[in-house]
């Protein structure tokens, strides 16, 4: 069970979803989490929207990071989206780093 959960992550992470890093180290964590989640926890019946608003709050964070002054508040957001995260989605038992 183990090994087939970290192959789910590492084709994900491996993926196009690695490719559009948002340039803020925080989001790219959180985002990364969220997509081993949608691999590995979240019911396939969800998965679809599940994904999709990842890549929504991702493309909104790059567009964002664009301006330079704004990173330092992308970061702090991104670390308190993680935290609201852990406990929204602990029912699908997902971690966050």
């Amino acid at each position: 069970m183990t090994f087939r959960l970290a192959a789910a992550a590492l084709a994900l992470m491996s993926g196009a979803a690695m490719a559009q890093n948002t340039g803020v180290a925080a989001c790219d964590a959180l985002y990364r989490s969220l997509e081993v989640c949608a691999a590995t926890r979240v019911p396939e019946g969800e998965r679809a929207a599940f994904r999709r608003d990842v890549e929504q709050g991702r493309a909104h964070i790059r567009q964002r990071s664009a301006n330079p002054q704004a990173r330092p508040q992308l970061e702090q957001m991104c670390l308190e989206q993680q935290g609201q995260m852990h406990q929204v989605l602990s029912a699908y038992g997902c971690r966050f780093n």
